[in-house]
């Protein structure tokens, strides 16, 4: 029977170097199972991409945000994609969605169309030398997934137009982006955070993930203890809520549950701050898009696009994971705007938990 507590499950990590990158493999044990996953590590930062300490300083020195970039800052598998279909849509991309969008490889940047979200740490390389640089996209190339495809420097910069450019490290890692330790002048950063009780299960349903190796409950205990790619949740949250109270005007707090309840109404708010114009009939149109029956349509039922449902994790959780995972997770966001939105008195499950927060 599988174990239905946090607290039954114990870590040991161990770092193996290869090919000069430095993974750690997880160990998650109790009685006779035994479960295993990898992790990249850089500069003490676990990620999943294969990431060595030196392309992280060739990345703070070479790559640099500009006036008008639209950043997504979000924490892994916390609304991410959603706001990228928003954006990119808002952007022009509602005027022709077959041949601007493509949801299955989560809006990359396609050069035929000049167009497309850019995630830096997978898309950006030194130069054509680059044994990842990939130059030639044939116009009627199928684009698969984030990987498809790889941009020197060079054309990263000379890029026309506004750039939309994907984020999952905390603020404090982001030192290519930030000029003095602050937002440069006119770039727009979207801080989008969801119920982590939620985002935990969609990140164990995220490909290439624990599901199907790894116990639920084993998962969450290490989610609460070691967190996601480059940070635990509290960490990323604490960094960008720090950033939007140095920069107000630069950084702007979405909830993944709020676009999913009126997500016309959080687009107003958002075109505002991102200065786009769009009329009630266009933005009508986005949402629609926007939609997570439409996006899984147009993805071909993609793996990324699971469930988007808010409130997923009460089918996943015991009763006795929950209580301690919301009691792991709200400690950890003591003082913060997202302890008030996750973890008030009325969204706990129990009175037990408001005992012990």
């Amino acid at each position: 029977q599988e174990p239905m507590s946090l607290e039954e499950w114990t870590f040991t990590k161990r770092e193996v170097k290869k090919n000069g990158f430095s993974f750690v493999k997880f160990e998650a044990t109790n009685f006779s199972q035994e479960f295993k996953c990898a992790y990249s590590q850089t500069n003490g930062a676990l990620t999943v991409i294969p990431f060595n300490q030196q392309r992280l300083e060739w990345f703070r020195n070479n790559v640099v945000l500009r006036e008008r970039d639209i950043v997504i800052a979000t924490y892994s598998k916390c609304g991410t994609t959603l706001l990228e279909q928003i954006v990119l849509l808002s952007l022009g991309g509602y005027k022709d969605p077959e041949r601007l969008m493509h949801p299955k490889c989560k809006n990359v940047y396609h050069r035929r169309t000049n167009f497309g979200k850019i995630w830096p740490l997978l898309n950006v390389v030194a130069n054509e030398k680059d044994d990842r640089f990939d130059s030639e996209v044939a116009e009627d190339e199928e684009l698969d997934n984030e990987f498809s495809i790889t941009m020197s420097i060079q054309e990263f910069k000379n890029i026309k137009g506004r750039r939309v450019i994907k984020l999952h490290m905390p603020a404090d890692l982001c030192t290519f982006a930030l000029t003095n330790g602050l937002i440069p002048k006119g770039v727009k950063v979207i801080f989008c955070v969801r119920d982590p009780r939620d985002a935990v299960v969609s990140a164990y349903y995220h490909p290439g993930h624990p599901a199907g190796s790894w116990d639920f409950h084993a998962f969450a205990a290490f989610y609460s203890k070691f967190g996601f790619p480059w940070a635990t949740y509290s960490y990323h949250a604490r960094s960008w809520l720090d950033m939007m109270n140095k920069c107000p005007d630069a950084v702007i707090l979405l909830k993944y549950e709020d676009i999913i309840k009126d997500m016309e109404k959080t687009m107003l708010s958002l075109l505002e701050f991102l200065d786009i114009k769009r009329t009630q009939t266009e933005i009508k149109e986005i949402c629609t898009l926007s939609s997570f029956s439409n996006m899984k349509k147009s993805s071909n039922n993609a793996d990324h696009m699971r469930k988007g449902k808010v409130g997923d994790n009460k089918s996943m959780f015991s009763e006795q994971g929950l209580t301690q995972f919301e009691e792991r997770m709200g400690i950890t966001l003591r003082g913060t705007v997202l302890f008030d939105a996750y973890f008030g008195d009325e969204n706990l499950t129990s009175s037990k938990e408001r005992s012990n927060l």
